[in-house]
């Protein structure tokens, strides 16, 4: 089918789901979901790195998010964040979508639509790993480093950012030492003791 055909069915199909919707109809989840089907048609045809292509994409996994198949916006999802040439822009957004429909909704679907999420996330940074040729101890540490850091940018509190972790804090202090990080956390500890920020040191007294 060719794309102005398919661009016009979509245009349609979204319209008769928007009036479904507005009028509290029953069946608007099905036209819904007839969206979702066309929106997927127009993205096998419109690459991912075409605006148009996103557009469709898109479209896709929102209107399987309003017509209630949760299982149908997580294999999109999976999909189209896995597809080679895919911008991270558009990764981004869907994660935004699925981000948004699980506060929305907040059911089991949409908590297995995050997990499935970010284990295809997951999966990308193990297949990068392994076709990089790093070795299993060095993509534990470094996975291990980043996550550290991202916690303690989002946790500034040492207490905190533990038992954000699952762990207590002195494990955080070891794990911290081990990634080379304990430098850092040291002087952080001390200043935070001295009533000072991590940047400021107090001057040498002058004896003249």
């Amino acid at each position: 089918m060719e794309t102005d055909t398919l661009n016009t069915l979509v245009t349609g199909a979204i319209w008769r789901a928007e009036q479904l919707e507005a009028r509290g109809i029953p069946s608007a989840a099905d036209a819904w979901a007839e969206v979702s089907y066309l929106e997927e048609e127009l993205a096998k045809v419109v690459p991912a790195s075409d605006p148009e292509g996103r557009v469709a994409r898109r479209g896709s996994v929102r209107a399987a998010l309003k017509a209630g198949d949760y299982a149908r916006a997580s294999a999109l999802l999976e999909g189209y964040s896995a597809e080679e040439g895919a911008p991270e822009s558009l990764k981004v957004t869907l994660r935004k979508i699925l981000s948004d429909a699980t506060k929305q909704h907040g059911s089991q679907e949409a908590r297995d639509l995050a997990r499935r999420s970010r284990e295809a996330r997951l999966e990308s940074l193990v297949n990068h790993m392994v076709e990089q040729g790093i070795v299993l101890s060095d993509a534990v540490l470094e996975f291990e480093k980043r996550f550290i850091t991202r916690l303690l940018e989002k946790n500034p509190n040492h207490s905190r950012a533990a038992m954000a972790a699952g762990i207590d804090r002195n494990r955080l202090y070891r794990e911290l030492e081990k990634l080379d990080l304990g430098r850092r956390a040291k002087h952080r500890r001390r200043a935070t003791r001295r009533g000072q920020t991590p940047s400021r040191r107090k001057s040498a007294p002058s004896y003249t």
